[in-house]
């Protein structure tokens, strides 16, 4: 099983990946750093997402934190890919650790 961590800000900017991270996805490190989160995330997710983004850095209600969820990740060349999602704060950054179902 490939699994994968991903640190963001609270504005959704990458800023390290680690792992299996070309493996799973197609992007390199190098490619992923810098951009936001939703270069991961499907467009019927993005909505949703951003929603919980917005809530966390707003309220600091931190709903899914914590929790395995069943979602799909973004690959580079457009295709999904079915993973295993939870959230967790480290550091005052936002880590995904992903893992493929």
């Amino acid at each position: 099983m490939r699994r994968l961590t991903v640190d963001a800000n609270e504005d959704g900017v990458i800023s390290s990946v680690h792992g299996g991270v070309e493996a799973m996805t197609g992007w390199t490190e190098a490619e992923l750093v810098g951009q936001n989160i939703d270069t991961l995330v499907p467009l019927k997710y993005r909505e949703r997402h951003q929603i919980a983004l917005d809530t966390y850095v707003s309220t600091g209600r931190k709903k899914a934190m914590g929790s395995w969820v069943a979602v799909e990740c973004l690959r580079k060349d457009g295709s999904t890919l079915p993973i295993m999602l939870v959230v967790t704060e480290r550091d005052g950054l936002l880590q995904g650790l992903m893992e493929e179902r």
